[in-house]
């Protein structure tokens, strides 16, 4: 949701947060955020990658969202006929 309102930024930050979270309440007993075990080192590297992953992929997704209701705009713009009105047909029903 973060990536799809905000940006790959906020979607980043989203990560990081939930990566900081999942640390302090989820992980075993150990110092809140401070040294983890060898399979939680594991734990947290799946999970960065995998959040990074999704964050670029919804940016990707995002883009090509935005570039499409562009395009299908200015085709609206530049041929009404072409966007579905019937020719004669008024935008206003």
């Amino acid at each position: 949701m973060a990536v799809w309102y905000g940006g790959m930024l906020s979607g980043l930050l989203a990560a990081t947060a939930g990566l900081m979270l999942g640390d302090y309440f989820f992980l075993s007993n150990h110092e809140a955020l401070g040294a983890v075990l060898e399979s939680e080192r594991l734990q947290i590297g799946l999970y960065a990658v995998m959040t990074t992953l999704c964050v670029m992929l919804f940016e990707n997704l995002h883009e090509r969202v935005r570039r499409l209701e562009h395009a299908f705009d200015r085709a609206r713009h530049h041929h009404p006929h072409a966007a579905g009105m019937a020719p004669g047909a008024s935008a206003a029903h």
